[in-house]
């Protein structure tokens, strides 16, 4: 209760919001750690300022270099040669994030094996992973490939799940594992450690924090999840991240208690307001937030429901999923097991934005039919190739956007009343 009140008074103006949280999480304090002196270490990590986590880190000589994002160090070992890469991890001037990069981009082409000034590459990962102190990158990308884990993520997952709220884990345009109850921990572990790593050693670590944050605040504040059925955690993070490196920061070196705060501040509006700061942009602020975090508009299952109902023949499409009469099989239009097929109809959006317009075309769509019953729509319906005809601008409102979908479904002949088309 006292959570949720210091969210409302910071709603208000009338507090602080970049004031610290208590009981933040501090990911590698509680997990199982190399040694014991990193425990110690890693507890002086709070009070460090997040601009020094993003412009500079010490590195083996003393001296302070700076940083590049994640993907930079990505792309530049990808083009390099292994005695290119060998020449970087060896290097005593390259940024520690930039040796450890190059070092799992050698396992991938040789094996983790393979020895690099005398020691196998995993034994150099095991050994940053021990004594590197304040570089939550490397801690994160260390930890990632070892297969650490935290005790807490099936509670977690359980916390959330209790909430009515399904979790899909997988990095944004990759392949995602959607979860809808409770998992044995060896089994949310597989999800981690095997699709996570795969596409990305990263989100290993990051997807882990971020399942421990939501639960964190949805125990605490569940009103900021309302009209959300699913949490796609890659979406998340990924949209987090774009607005940070806006802001001239790098979600990579923040440290846990840190992110936990720019998570909340997504969550509640904060974060958006000064990613699109313009009032003329306010449309598109609302759709980056509702559309990565997947909130829909109160009624929208109903309204869905409804519509398939009343036109049985009609086939709804949004690029290779499909959403039919058939759907509705055994399922009440309030009931979870179909707001997750509308969901999964939904997901096939190519990013935040997009989403949210699928949603808002959607809900025209069936507000129509549930205004006019008399109306008999096409057999199938393209609803991405309907938002597209449409001409909607990203930062059109809501009654601009219902305009021109409605312009669009009479102009073409979407309709039509006892076998007439309407003109």
């Amino acid at each position: 209760k006292q959570w949720y009140q210091r969210r409302v008074a910071i709603t208000a103006g009338v507090l602080d919001c970049h004031k610290p949280l208590k009981d933040t999480f501090d990911f590698h304090e509680n997990r199982i750690l190399a040694s014991p002196k990193l425990m110690r270490r890693s507890l002086s990590i709070r009070s460090a300022d997040e601009n020094s986590m993003i412009n500079s880190s010490t590195q083996s000589s003393g001296d302070k270099a700076v940083l590049l994002s994640y993907q930079s160090y990505i792309q530049c070992c990808e083009t390099k040669t292994v005695e290119e890469l060998c020449l970087v991890s060896s290097d005593d001037a390259s940024p520690l994030a930039y040796k450890v990069v190059a070092l799992l981009r050698l396992i991938e082409v040789i094996g983790e094996d393979f020895i690099v000034e005398g020691m196998k590459i995993v034994d150099h990962i095991q050994h940053f992973y021990k004594i590197v102190e304040g570089d939550w990158l490397v801690l994160r990308l260390c930890g990632g490939y070892l297969g650490k884990s935290v005790d807490s993520l099936a509670p977690s997952l359980a916390t959330i799940v209790v909430a009515n709220k399904a979790v899909c884990f997988g990095k944004m345009g990759q392949e995602e594992k959607l979860v809808t109850g409770p998992l044995h921990p060896k089994l949310l572990d597989e999800i981690f450690h095997t699709l996570l790593r795969d596409q990305d050693v990263l989100h290993v670590c990051l997807q882990q924090e971020f399942l421990i944050f939501l639960a964190e605040i949805i125990d605490e504040a569940p009103a900021l999840f309302e009209g959300i059925t699913v949490l796609r955690i890659g979406w998340i993070i990924n949209i987090l991240a774009e607005i940070l490196l806006n802001l001239g920061i790098l979600l990579e070196y923040l440290p846990p208690h840190s992110l936990k705060r720019k998570l909340l501040e997504l969550l509640s509006g904060d974060l958006t307001t000064s990613y699109c700061s313009q009032e003329s942009e306010c449309f598109l602020r609302t759709r980056i937030l509702n559309g990565t975090l997947g909130r829909v508009p109160n009624g929208l299952y109903t309204l869905v429901w409804d519509l398939l109902r009343t036109q049985p023949h009609l086939t709804l499409v949004v690029m290779d999923t499909t959403l039919t009469s058939a759907d509705m099989a055994g399922v009440k239009p309030g009931e979870a097991d179909f707001a997750l097929k509308v969901e999964a109809f939904l997901s096939d959006g190519q990013d935040s934005i997009t989403r949210h317009l699928l949603v808002e075309t959607l809900q025209v769509l069936a507000t129509a039919v549930a205004r006019s019953p008399e109306l008999r729509l096409r057999e199938t319906v393209d609803v991405m190739e309907l938002l597209e005809r449409a001409k909607v601008n990203k930062n059109d409102s809501f009654d601009d956007v219902s305009q021109k979908v409605l312009t669009v479904l009479v102009k073409e002949d979407y309709f039509a009343v006892q076998g007439c088309s309407i003109s």
